[in-house]
């Protein structure tokens, strides 16, 4: 008889490791839509030491041990998962969502919209359905957050603005980033207190503004706001002047 080659063996024992693998990884869903989170993750964890190198699922172990870590309620565990199902596969929108939600649980609430705005980004079928979903998560990620968390997120839109040449970069006062954190806390708050009830919701522009971009007037007044609250007047009026021209 002919011998076998080193590289056949090898893919003979990738086969049979495969195939064991699956049976796991069977045993694990199983576990897992039976609500049995603990011993879902243990058998994910088992098919993981089981599986070749190049293991066509591995994202989507990753991926559905992160949901089994969450629904234990190890968070970072699940997020350090979802993370690793990110960095296998970043064009898949699942292993965003997974990323979502762990972030969501660690209270990293503005992370967690970056992840669902990415997760959005890749679906292929952008249906009713699907957007209706997304919608109902940025809402309730958005819901949770504080004023401080809300200046944070509109700091970080108007610096990608910024970064992409869509609105100038400060020409005539800058402040420190905590100084900018501060003072558009201080808008936020004194808005919420002056404004209408109809125009005080910050938590429904966050909602918006994570699927529909704000326009580069509404970024100038928000940033000429802040620099007004930052007692930077001649920013705050350039910025006024660039929001109407």
């Amino acid at each position: 008889s002919v011998a076998m080659s080193s590289t056949e063996k090898f893919s003979g024992d990738d086969d049979f490791r495969s195939m064991k693998a699956n049976y796991v990884k069977n045993q694990a869903d199983s576990a897992l839509k039976s609500g049995n989170a603990r011993d879902a993750y243990i058998k994910y964890t088992e098919c993981l030491n089981l599986v070749p190198p190049k293991y066509e699922q591995l994202h989507v172990i990753y991926s559905n041990r992160s949901l089994a870590y969450a629904k234990a309620r190890k968070f970072e565990l699940a997020l350090t998962d979802a993370e690793k199902a990110c960095e296998l596969r970043p064009g898949w929108h699942k292993a965003w969502w997974r990323k979502a939600a762990a972030l969501k649980a660690l209270r990293r609430y503005n992370e967690a919209l970056e992840a669902l705005r990415t997760s959005y980004s890749l679906v292929s079928e952008k249906g009713s359905s699907n957007e209706e979903e997304y919608r109902r998560a940025v809402k309730d990620t958005t819901r949770h957050m504080t004023r401080e968390q809300v200046a944070d997120f509109i700091i970080s839109e108007l610096r990608e603005y910024e970064s992409k040449g869509l609105i100038a970069p400060p020409s005539t006062q800058t402040i420190s980033n905590q100084a900018k954190r501060e003072a558009m806390f201080c808008h936020i708050k004194s808005w919420q207190s002056m404004a209408p009830p109809s125009a005080k919701d910050f938590v429904g522009l966050v909602t918006k503004w994570t699927f529909e971009p704000m326009s580069v007037t509404i970024a100038y007044l928000m940033r000429a706001s802040m620099f007004h609250e930052a007692i930077c007047f001649s920013q705050a009026i350039a910025d006024c002047q660039a929001a109407l021209s």
